[in-house]
């Protein structure tokens, strides 16, 4: 699954402005998941190049001045975008609805992973952003008293 945070589109189409970030999941060794599937379903399953998508997408990024980022893909389906519960059972594969036996939030299985490939990108700006506004070699001094 594929996340974009980025500002409104373009008027010229699908151009993403400077600063874009995109977040993957790290779907490194998903043949392996998908070479469990039965033959006859398994060509829809591993149809496409899951790295070489990475690659092309990380090659434009990087000439249009965007970002793109992997975050982990285990539980990106079942953990709750609400309260944070994973549980194998929050997500129902073949109704496509997700329900957090926690907190009750009810969604679309792939919607829920969304948001939580969307969160994931928050934090990584938000962590991006303290890193940047540090400055090496910096020391507070209060004077005594205060």
């Amino acid at each position: 699954m594929i996340l974009i945070i980025a500002s409104p589109r373009h008027s010229s189409g699908i151009r993403y402005p400077c600063n874009t970030l995109f977040v993957l999941e790290d779907l490194s060794g998903v043949r392996h998941v998908t070479e469990q599937v039965l033959r006859k379903y398994r060509y829809v399953s591993v149809s496409w190049a899951f790295y070489d998508l990475e690659q092309k997408l990380k090659y434009k990024a990087a000439l249009a001045g965007q970002e793109v980022i992997n975050v982990p893909a285990p539980y990106t389906s079942q953990r709750c975008p609400k309260c944070g519960h994973v549980r194998k059972s929050n997500r129902n594969k073949h109704t496509h609805v997700f329900c957090c036996k926690s907190c009750g939030y009810t969604s679309n299985d792939d919607r829920a992973a969304a948001i939580n490939l969307y969160n994931a990108g928050k934090k990584y700006l938000g962590e991006k952003l303290s890193r940047d506004n540090e400055v090496p070699g910096t020391v507070i001094c209060r004077q005594a008293g205060r």
